[in-house]
Parts: structure tokens; sequence; C-alpha cells
């Protein structure tokens, strides 16, 4: 990987998700996952953050008219 034409792009990184007691952590498909991704994650983090590659971190939003099955996600 080449960290001069390479982005780490991390999208919903929230703690509404995250957190132990995070509102959304319960709708996660496994949410006993959820710290092994956040550890793997932030290893990556820290194995890239002294190179030249961007990281790039965005939230999830939803839209106002944000109906289920219906909405686009509007990336902040």
């Amino acid at each position: 990987m080449d960290s001069r034409t390479t982005a780490l792009i991390l999208v919903g990184y929230q703690n509404d998700y995250f957190s132990k007691s995070g509102i959304l952590r319960g709708v996660i498909q496994e949410p006993d996952r959820v710290d092994t991704v956040l550890s793997s994650t932030l290893a990556l983090i820290e194995r890239v953050a002294d190179s030249s590659m961007p990281i790039i971190s965005t939230p999830i939003v939803l839209d106002p008219g944000y109906e289920q099955g219906g909405a686009h996600l509007l990336l902040g």
C-alpha cells in the first residue's frame, strides 16, 4: 500500500454505535463485535498516523426526510 496514493476513510465511527452505552449499539447486527472492530481500526490509525496517508472521518447524517427504506444518507 502506497501512503502517497491511498487514503483511510472512516464512515460512521460515532459514539452512538461504538460506546458501550451508545443509543444505536443495539441496532448493530452483531454488537459483540463492535469492540473488535474499534480496536482493529485504532491499530490501523496508529500504524498510518506518521505516514503521509490522509485519514478522513465523517459521521452518518440522516436526511431530515429520512424514512425507513426510502431515504438517502448524507455524509457530513
